[in-house]
């Protein structure tokens, strides 16, 4: 099983994966359709020069491919850092809990103490992960 942070990740994602694929699906019927209907309708007012559109469309498709390879790799660096900021503030909100377990048996000036270190703490990490970026 993994930590919070990678399945609040993975949940996302697969939420967001779901909802992209169904407009895929469509653009893979609808597509074909569509670019057929603008080649009939170009040919007709400029001829056989409409047929540069379907080259750069078919240049643009190792370019696109290079692209959302890229992208795939970001992603995957950004899910790593969202995973350790998420571990990192449940591990913070955990020391929380146990500070304010502390403030009943301890005196009330050791708990700001103690908060003052925790929130400078978030503060810091917080700061760090988000520069890892």
């Amino acid at each position: 099983m993994g930590r919070p942070g990678e399945i609040v990740n993975l949940v996302g994602i697969d939420a967001q994966w779901m909802q992209d694929l169904m407009t895929y699906l469509h653009a893979v019927w609808y597509s074909f359709f569509q670019i057929g209907l603008a080649m009939y309708f170009l040919w007709g007012q400029v001829g056989p020069s409409c047929l540069a559109g379907v080259v750069v469309i078919v240049v643009m498709m190792p370019v696109t491919k290079f692209i959302a390879g890229w992208l795939s790799g970001i992603q995957k660096i950004l899910m790593k850092a969202r995973d350790e900021r998420v571990a990192l503030n449940n591990e913070l909100l955990g020391a929380m809990k146990v500070s304010s377990i502390n403030d009943d048996i301890s005196s009330c000036d050791g708990y700001h103490n103690l908060m003052d270190i925790i929130v400078s703490l978030c503060y810091v990490c917080l700061h760090y992960s988000w520069h890892d970026c």
